[in-house]
């Protein structure tokens, strides 16, 4: 009963932060990559929901406040890391170069986005089975 307890308060938590970013920037298109965002925050919200000493008052047995604190602490975080999109320079020039040099870069964030998954997700594992 509490796994789905803290289940469904790390979803209130991401669904409504996900919805509060994605009217923030609603001018960018983040169109699949809003549903990437709302992976992660997800499993982090309830990572750090399960993991922080219960706070706030406990309404059905779960303690809210530690995956609201969670949640926005790992929103902040990721609003002051990643920029916003900007759109591509102007002219074919150096096109090739800077796509060559982003290509790296790209893969060591994917890289990092998966491992952050993979180990929020052994987290969450952890905190139900020790």
């Amino acid at each position: 009963m509490v796994f789905l307890g803290d289940l469904l308060v790390a979803l209130l938590v991401a669904v409504v932060l996900v919805a509060i970013f994605g009217l923030g920037y609603r001018r960018a298109r983040l169109d699949s990559s809003l549903f990437w965002f709302f992976l992660l925050l997800f499993l982090a919200t309830w990572a750090g929901g399960v993991w922080l000493t219960p706070l706030g008052p406990p309404v059905f047995g779960i303690s809210w406040l530690s995956f609201v604190l969670a949640g926005v602490f790992f929103t902040l975080l990721i609003m002051a890391i990643v920029p916003l999109p900007r759109s591509p320079r102007e002219g074919p020039a150096g096109m090739q170069e800077e796509l060559e040099a982003g290509a790296g870069a790209l893969f060591a964030v994917n890289l990092f986005f998966w491992i952050l998954l993979i180990g929020f997700f052994i987290v969450i594992l952890v905190s139900y089975f020790v």
